[in-house]
């Protein structure tokens, strides 16, 4: 894998880039749940909460 992505020769290391792969992954994640609620719990009377 090293090889492939060149990661030491970047100052990275295997592990550091799998964290940083998960850790984004999880927050994408979150967006993708949480977003559409927030949109949803918009009342265009400029009143959030439940329409």
């Amino acid at each position: 894998m090293d090889k492939f992505f060149k990661i030491k020769e970047r100052g990275s290391n295997v592990r550091t880039e799998i964290i940083a792969g998960l850790t984004t992954f999880f927050a994408m994640a979150y967006i993708v749940v949480v977003n559409p609620s927030q949109i949803t719990s918009y009342n265009f009377d400029g009143d959030f909460g439940r329409i």
